[in-house]
Parts: structure tokens; sequence; C-alpha cells
């Protein structure tokens, strides 16, 4: 695979922006990102923008295309429209991005760190 499209990542935290240069990314793709964390993971969109109900990202919990499904994102997510984090129930995640052949966009940009529980209130 490459590093455009696709990839592994051993590591607590990082980035993933696809395509990596400035322009669209192409028709056609199939890509595949595997993160293994050593807790679980937190997934934030940065900014999304793809072809609405023909381009997808799919975001798994667990290292493989069997992993249940956890999050799917199609079309335009501004960062005052992206939706919050995902968080993984394990210390990986799968991530798949499947687009078709008409229109480019300028893809994605998303960062994961460690999973924190939210606090609980106390009194």
């Amino acid at each position: 695979m490459s590093l455009d499209c696709g990839g592994e990542y051993n590591s607590s935290s990082g980035i993933i922006r696809h395509p990596l240069n400035d322009g669209n990314y192409l028709n056609n793709q199939n890509c595949t990102w595997i993160i293994r964390a050593s807790n679980r993971i937190t997934i934030t969109l940065v900014w999304f923008d793809t072809q609405i109900r023909r381009d997808y990202l799919y975001v798994r919990d667990g290292p493989s295309m069997d992993s249940a499904v956890i999050g799917m994102l199609s079309g335009i997510r501004v960062p005052s429209s992206v939706p919050g984090p995902v968080n993984t129930t394990t210390t990986s995640a799968h991530l798949h991005f499947t687009t078709d052949n008409s229109t480019t966009r300028t893809g994605f940009h998303l960062q994961w760190k460690p999973y924190e529980p939210p606090e609980e209130a106390g009194w």
C-alpha cells in the first residue's frame, strides 16, 4: 500500500489525511488504514469532503474488515458540522475508504488519540 492510499500505524496518536497533497482524491480508490494502539482509541474528524452517497469512509472497531462498523461517512462536513468523535472498544481500528468512478473531492483529515473516558460528576 502506498502511504497516500492506506497504511498501518502502531501508535497511540497520529493523523491521517487523504489525499496527502492539496488536490482531490482519485476515482476508483480502495484504501485501508489500520491503527493499532496500546489502549482504546478516539478518532476525530478535522474535516471531511467526499461525493455524497458515492464515496465512503468506513470506521471499524477492530483491525479487520470483519470488525463491527462504528462509523460510515459520506458527503461534505465543514468543521461546524463534523460529527463527534468515534471511540473504539478495542485497541485497534480499521478504516476503509472507497470511491466510485465519477466526481472526486478534497477528501478528509482525521486524528486519533488514546480514549479518555468522560469524568463523572461528583459532589
